[in-house]
């Protein structure tokens, strides 16, 4: 585990006992600095107590002794209305943080590299770490892609840190000691935290607030991207465009089904039809970004292509699962807005589409110029009454209510149909309605998937042997 001797005997609050909560309250007491926290679910803190934890009721905190308060980033700090417990901190003029403000503290050996964007921010850091691993590079991968950096010990030397970094980290940043950052795109969302675009975009720029950055790369795909780009052109000492719709004078961008370095001048470098698990314009960009960072870090351009193509794609983001008959099985339960969704949509043709969740009161017309990739809708959760109100009159159209009805008839239609097809579940929601979280709906849609393939072998088998 990670040592900070700057904290030890400092005084912390941590509240939101997730993933990250847990490995922040491990990091506290390997560095013998003291804690109380807490969480609003009783059998979370009946589980920590069990375990020995400190968990007392915030009202009860010493908040005359606390340093900061480690909030869940999922935790509303300010808008739509601050938590009780941030409402305490801020009477008691205690900083609300993050754990990576704590890994921020460290005296680390290491290039640390942050990843942000609406869209893609997960693919591209797993992808970055992989494109480092494969060329013989120690690196680790972590932050909002779903394990905190104060789980590692960081000892490793050379050291790469990708750190993906959500809005709700990064508008809580205090420290910044990055070397590196990307950012990939902007999209409207989280319009519960972020109630305008400026706040959305503010937040998401302050991961170039560092006075060890080196490198940035930037999508300029965007209208904000390109005024951000034209912002910040002369304080970073090298900003790399890229790019999906232009191609920037120096950068690097896809044309004509190629990745293509402007940057170093080696042309088109890579037919994007050989990363097979890469998909879409959504993951040129991904493969983009990560090209031109782990180029500038000095990975052989080769080096950098053959992990490009044998990267496979995260769990729930454009995630092939299986292939029955002529019909594949894609689940990419991640894409929780439109523009998500978007992106899928443009990556695959002949679409029986599984659709619906907890709406977010994202604008639907976008969705509209990929009818004619879509054979067909299968609406479920919640919102099913949005889905089949704005698409009734287009396409063809049906309400399943649970996915896996909707699984059920979705795979029936695309095998009647007898033409290589896709059947996607990308539900342009959130999944709290009907699911934990959107990894717990996208493993629902495996499951599915995997009972059908294997139903469907065991017949075959049995009518060979009979």
């Amino acid at each position: 585990m990670l040592k900070v001797s700057s904290i030890q005997n400092l005084h912390f609050g941590v509240y939101g006992l997730g993933r990250t909560g847990k490995a922040t309250l491990d990091f506290l007491q390997y560095n013998q600095a003291s804690y109380e926290a807490y969480d609003d679910n009783t059998s979370t803190r009946t589980h920590f107590e069990s375990e020995g934890y400190n968990i007392i009721e915030c009202v009860d905190w010493k908040w005359d002794k606390m340093h900061a308060l480690v909030l869940s980033p999922g935790i509303p700090h300010h808008h739509p209305s601050p938590h009780s417990v941030a409402l305490l901190a801020q009477k008691h003029g205690v900083p609300i943080i993050t754990d990576i403000d704590l890994l921020m503290r460290a005296n680390l050996d290491a290039v640390l590299i942050g990843v942000t964007g609406t869209n893609g921010k997960s693919t591209t850091s797993a992808l970055l770490g992989y494109i480092f691993a494969q060329a013989g590079e120690r690196s680790i991968v972590a932050g909002n892609i779903g394990v905190s950096p104060l789980s590692f010990s960081w000892d490793a030397t050379p050291l790469y840190g990708v750190l993906e970094l959500s809005s709700y980290q990064l508008e809580r940043m205090r420290q910044n000691r990055l070397n590196a950052a990307i950012f990939l795109n902007l999209t409207p969302d989280h319009v519960d935290r972020h109630p305008t675009p400026e706040e959305y975009m503010l937040a998401k720029s302050k991961i170039f607030n560092s006075s060890d950055l080196k490198v940035a790369v930037l999508g300029v795909d965007e209208t904000p991207m390109q005024k951000l780009y034209k912002e910040i052109q002369n304080t970073v000492s090298t900003l790399i465009p890229v790019s999906v719709k232009y191609t920037p004078e120096k950068g690097i961008y896809i044309e004509d089904g190629y990745l293509v370095d402007q940057y170093w001048g080696d042309g088109k470098i890579l037919k994007l039809s050989e990363c097979m698990h890469l998909k879409g314009d959504h993951n040129a960009q991904n493969m983009a970004a990560c090209y031109a960072l782990a180029r500038y870090f000095g990975i052989e351009k080769d080096a950098i292509i053959e992990a490009l193509k044998s990267f496979k794609s995260l769990p729930h983001r454009c995630e092939w699962v299986a292939t029955i008959d002529h019909v594949e099985l894609i689940n990419d339960s991640k894409a929780t807005n439109v523009d998500s969704t978007c992106k899928a949509l443009s990556s695959y043709d002949k679409i029986y589409w599984i659709v619906g969740g907890q709406y977010k009161q994202d604008p639907l017309e976008p969705l509209d110029a990929f009818l004619p990739k879509i054979k067909k809708i299968y609406t479920i959760g919640s919102s099913e009454s949005v889905f089949l109100e704005h698409f009734k009159s287009k396409v063809e159209i049906e309400s399943c209510k649970t996915l896996d009805q909707a699984f059920e008839i979705s795979l029936r239609d695309a095998r009647t149909s007898e033409e290589p097809s896709v059947v996607l579940l990308s539900p342009a929601c959130a999944s709290f309605d009907q699911f934990r979280h959107f990894e717990h709906r996208g493993d629902s849609f495996k499951e599915l998937c995997s009972r059908t393939f294997e139903a469907l072998e065991t017949r075959k088998r049995a009518r060979t042997i009979g």
